[in-house]
């Protein structure tokens, strides 16, 4: 289990290193911050289609052979973009097809990886174990752009995309020894077709009285305030003059801030923690964004905010994660995660659409401010239902 853990960390790092190479390219390519939410949306667009019938697909069969396929597949993208800079052939289509490619493979790879928990893990050992590899997909998402940045400081595009190549090789090695993996029993989830499941679990989550509020927030707060990730390299070049150095720091700061909320949340898997992370942190990160909206105009400000952001991003998603798991019902595992890695993932880069078409049009500053107002809104109206969910965590867990 261990060994899962760290290739998950290793190869969601390295594709969130690629992630930030490709936003700093299109920004040098374009000089605009709609192309680089354009690019970012590119990613996610086939996974509105293809996640959901990835997670009926993880619950009805095989998780590692779905797994292999796409991590073997997205590794091979990943040379793709590896040459084509170090040949200097990058363009934005080019960039825009790669992103379109890697979103129709994470459709199967991102509800495979967060699936596979529930298999791997004893059930005394469950709980801590949920626990960490939450931390490491929540880390990685921060760690990534602090290692892209850091590459692309140092030496380039290349560099960024080469680790990203490399860094699917340790998890296809773990998964490729996980040939007797059960299946989950067809049983339940059988009795419709492949289409006819992904209703099936959106109707599971809007019935439960956990899941339907704590997926609800999340939506919300990718959409508004997790999708500034995502605008970084424009965020750098507006306010900053697009200077790599100063990429690099932020992201640091963002992954140092991610990593020292996720070891915060390994510390303490209680229930008041989980509640803390669940329906404090995301009003402190919303903050944190609007703070960085009026003081990220001065670097240093921009760094402590941004760390702030980080640590309440991660903490948040490890207490939504570890309460999907604990609570989830065996045949909508796949299901149920694969939506929230949507809404995660997917979410956050169609907000960074829209927040960067704002940006164009009315500057970057009052449209982060429009966003936090919507995503405060949101949080306020889950803070006022914090009483039925700890009622309802205290009864479960």
């Amino acid at each position: 289990m261990r060994l899962f853990v760290l290739g998950n960390f290793l190869s969601n790092t390295g594709t969130w290193a690629q992630r930030i190479a490709v936003g700093w390219l299109t920004f040098e390519l374009t000089g605009s911050a709609s192309w680089v939410g354009v690019v970012a949306a590119c990613e996610v667009v086939p996974s509105f289609i293809v996640q959901p019938l990835g997670g009926v697909l993880v619950d009805r069969t095989h998780k590692w052979k779905l797994l292999v396929l796409g991590q073997g597949l997205a590794a091979l993208q990943a040379l793709a973009l590896t040459f084509g800079a170090a040949l200097e052939m990058l363009s934005l289509p080019f960039l825009l097809c790669c992103a379109l490619v890697l979103g129709l493979l994470e459709g199967i790879n991102q509800p495979s990886r967060l699936s596979m928990v529930g298999d791997l893990a004893p059930n005394s050992l469950l709980r801590p174990t949920i626990a960490l590899n939450s931390f490491a997909n929540n880390t990685a998402r921060f760690a990534g752009p602090m290692v892209g940045g850091a590459a692309l400081g140092f030496s380039g595009p290349t560099l960024a995309f080469a680790l990203n190549a490399a860094s699917f090789i340790p998890l296809l090695m773990v998964v490729l020894g996980m040939r007797r993996l059960p299946m989950v029993s067809a049983a339940s989830t059988a009795q419709t077709s492949l289409l006819g499941g992904i209703p099936e679990g959106l109707s599971y989550i809007r019935h439960h009285p956990l899941f339907s509020v704590v997926l609800a927030m999340a939506l919300a707060l990718s959409l508004c305030s997790r999708s500034v990730i995502e605008l970084l390299p424009a965020i750098s070049g507006l306010w900053f003059d697009g200077r790599s150095e100063i990429l690099a720091a932020m992201t640091t700061s963002v992954g140092l801030g991610a990593m020292a909320g996720g070891i915060w949340m390994l510390s303490r898997s209680d229930l008041d923690a989980v509640l803390l992370a669940v329906l404090t942190l995301p009003g402190l990160m919303v903050l944190s964004i609007f703070a960085l909206s009026f003081a990220g105009i001065y670097v240093w400000a921009s760094y402590a905010l941004l760390a702030v952001l980080g640590f309440c991003a991660v903490g948040s998603g490890v207490g939504m994660q570890s309460i999907i798991h604990l609570n989830v019902d065996t045949e909508f595992r796949g299901r149920v995660l694969s939506v929230y890695g949507l809404i995660q993932r997917g979410i956050a880069a169609l907000g960074a659409v829209l927040i960067g078409v704002s940006a164009d049009h009315f500057g970057m500053r009052p449209s982060l401010v429009a966003a936090c107002s919507l995503a405060m809104v949101a949080w306020v109206l889950a803070w006022r239902k914090r009483q039925t969910l700890a009622s309802y965590l205290r009864a479960e867990l």
